[in-house]
């Protein structure tokens, strides 16, 4: 009988330890993806002065568990002189939220930027991301 009662004391111990009971869906964490965008130094009077650029933001949510990417946020600022974008003490914030599912999801944030200078073309960019026990993910968008 003993045996009996500390069986089901155990059993109930287990039971009430589960953080996720079944039936009972997961509430999404909001997770912050913040861009900061400037010039990386002063172009004016520079012989790049007038090189165009155009930045891309993109955020995407990932499941990885199955390798599922889903966009859940894109931005384009329109293409300019790259002496047009902000310097540093003056930068640009752009401040987002998503929900995330910690159990299988993770964000992702990403930037790319192409400079054109008449006929040729540049690419470059960076992503980084907010997983499990993270709550924010920062990009420093220096054109």
């Amino acid at each position: 009988m003993k045996f009996a009662a500390g069986l089901l004391f155990l059993f109930l111990l287990t039971a009430c330890k589960q953080e996720n009971p079944a039936g009972e869906p997961e509430m999404p964490q909001l997770k912050k993806a913040v861009y900061e965008i400037f010039a990386a130094r002063n172009y004016a009077g520079s012989q790049v002065a007038n090189v165009k650029a155009e930045l891309r933001l993109q955020v995407r949510i990932i499941n990885y568990k199955t390798g599922e990417q889903k966009l859940a946020w894109d931005s384009i600022c329109p293409v300019r002189s790259i002496a047009g974008f902000p310097l540093y003490d003056n930068r640009l914030f752009v401040e987002k939220d998503f929900p995330v599912l910690n159990s299988h999801q993770k964000l992702n944030a990403s930037y790319s930027i192409i400079y054109r200078d008449g006929n040729t073309i540049n690419q470059a960019g960076f992503s980084d991301e907010a997983g499990p026990g993270t709550d924010a993910v920062k990009l420093e968008a220096d054109i």
